[in-house]
This record gives C-alpha cells, sequence and structure tokens, in this order.
C-alpha cells in the first residue's frame, strides 16, 4: 500500500529555514513487515538528516539539479514501528551544511505485510475552459469493484490549501463507512 504523495515543495537552506515538512496519507489495517520512504532528492549534498513522524531514518545522499526538480527519486528503509495510518509527517533538514540550498518532492511511503486499505491516489483533471489544470486527490475503500452504489462523498480544501488536505480530516471516517 502506497501513501498519497507529497505535491508540496520541501526547500530548506538560506532564506528557506532549516528545515521543512509535508504531510502524506497512509491508511491500513493489520501488521506491517516493511515500510520505506521514497522521495526525488535535488541540489543536495549528501548527509542532511531526514525524518518520518519525528524519527530520523536516514540521510540525503545528494543529488543535482535544481531545488525541488523531479526525477532523482531516493529511498530509504523506515522501521515499521515509525509508520501509521492516517496522518504521517515526512521532515527534511540542512543540517549537515547550513548554506545548503536544497530540497525534496515526490514524497511518499511504501509499506507491505498482512494489511489491507483503501485506495489513496492523486489525479489531475482538465477544466471545461480547456486551459486550467486541477489537482484532486480520489479514495476507494478496500475491496470496492464498483459494481455496488456507494455514497460519495465530496471535500474541498480551502483558498491556499492543497488537495490532501481537505480529504485527510475525513479519510479515516470515510474509509470506516466504506464511502467513495
Amino acid at each position: 500500500i502506497t501513501s498519497t504523495t507529497s505535491l508540496r515543495c520541501m526547500r530548506v537552506g538560506p532564506g528557506y529555514g532549516d528545515e521543512a515538512s509535508d504531510d502524506v496519507l497512509l491508511l491500513y489495517s493489520g501488521p506491517l513487515s516493511r515500510a520505506k520512504l521514497y522521495l526525488d532528492e535535488s541540489n543536495s549534498y549528501s548527509g542532511h538528516s531526514i525524518y518520518v513522524n519525528g524519527v530520523r531514518i536516514g540521510a540525503s545522499h545528494g543529488a543535482s539539479g535544481s531545488t525541488c526538480d523531479p526525477g532523482r527519486t531516493q529511498t530509504w528503509d523506515i522501521s515499521p514501528s515509525v509508520v501509521h495510518s492516517g496522518i504521517n509527517e515526512i521532515k527534511i533538514t540542512d543540517d549537515a551544511n547550513t548554506a545548503d540550498l536544497w530540497g525534496a518532492v515526490n514524497a511518499r511511503i511504501e509499506v507491505e505485510g498482512d494489511i489491507v486499505g483503501p485506495t489513496v491516489r492523486n489525479v489531475s483533471f482538465k477544466a471545461s475552459n480547456g486551459t486550467w489544470y486541477y489537482k484532486a486527490v480520489v479514495m476507494t475503500p478496500t475491496g470496492y469493484r464498483g459494481d455496488v452504489p456507494l455514497p460519495l462523498l465530496v471535500t474541498i480544501h480551502g483558498w491556499s490549501g492543497y488537495a490532501m488536505d481537505a480529504l485527510s480530516y475525513i479519510a479515516e471516517a470515510a474509509s470506516g463507512q466504506g464511502w467513495l
């Protein structure tokens, strides 16, 4: 099962502060046997601490590119005891070199084990005017096949929010009720 993907640019260094974080939504039930963090690292030296839910899980590998460029995906193993069903915080720092301006995007957590959970995915769609693109997060309940009607719950984030912001408030309850 894979969490939502962080859509924000986590950027640290001169002018941005010494740490940045974002949340991902991961819903499951059952015991975990493995957990892994994926994120696209860019413009970094190696050695900067990376945290999941306040626990240091490793350090940046070092990567080239402009800050917050996608495409240089790095991975870190995480102790399954660090991850939980619900909102999980991913944080990067510039503790190895405070002069380093670096960033990360597309952060997500993948877990395995004797687990089940809803499918949560990021989607985008084009507005009817043909110009604007919108991002959304869609969650389908565990075992959903599409042949039985289910209640549809639609939430909308605030003006300066992100797609996952609205879902994060109701995801566990909606999953428990089996709603779309």
